[in-house]
């Protein structure tokens, strides 16, 4: 059993404040996920308390580039660094989650981390308060961003455009058109 100090505790106290924070963006996500694909609540909170974290992230990205008119190079950015920014955040989550922690004498976070790839890593992680207060509001913004990405789609309208190939149907249809003396 860990001995609960005033130290464990505001490690404790900052762990589960980031941890809180981070769980607007994965609500963000889930609240995409069932605007965009038109799912009443309940049925859309059985998809989502079943589909990992990533596999959300990848999805409402996916969704923008099938969905939407083609970006802009603005908003191929925002989008860029809007997913890069949720995918850092969320290796936070991970050290937070699932990695050995204690306190400092200066009161930071030191995070234990073991990853093994193609060899083994055990690295010391350390959050200042600071640290946790700025990741705290960056998951405020990404949340925003994230309803902001939704309500930003624009609708894809199917037009001659063939550099698209969401638009490759066309090309087969007017193939036929043509080889058929219909024009």
């Amino acid at each position: 059993m860990i001995e609960r100090t005033g130290a464990t505790d505001t490690a404790n106290r900052l762990v589960g404040r980031f941890l809180q924070h981070f769980s607007l963006v994965e609500a963000a996500l889930d609240k995409a996920i069932a605007t965009l694909t038109g799912l009443n609540w309940t049925i859309a909170a059985a998809l989502t308390a079943n589909t990992p974290f990533v596999k959300k992230v990848d999805f409402l990205f996916l969704a923008e580039g099938v969905v939407s008119e083609k970006a802009d190079d603005a908003r191929k950015r925002l989008l860029r660094d809007t997913k890069s920014a949720i995918l850092k955040l969320n290796d936070n989550r991970v050290i937070a989650a699932h990695c050995r922690f204690d306190h400092d004498d200066n009161g930071s976070i030191i995070f234990r981390r073991v990853t093994a790839t193609q060899t083994l890593k055990i690295s010391d992680v350390t959050w200042t308060e600071a640290i946790v207060e700025g990741m705290c509001i960056r998951a405020c913004e990404l949340a925003r961003a994230i309803e902001g990405i939704v309500d930003q789609i624009i609708p894809f309208k199917h037009r001659l455009d063939f550099s698209d190939s969401r638009n490759s149907g066309y090309v087969t249809l007017l193939f036929w058109i043509v080889s058929h003396g219909v024009v």
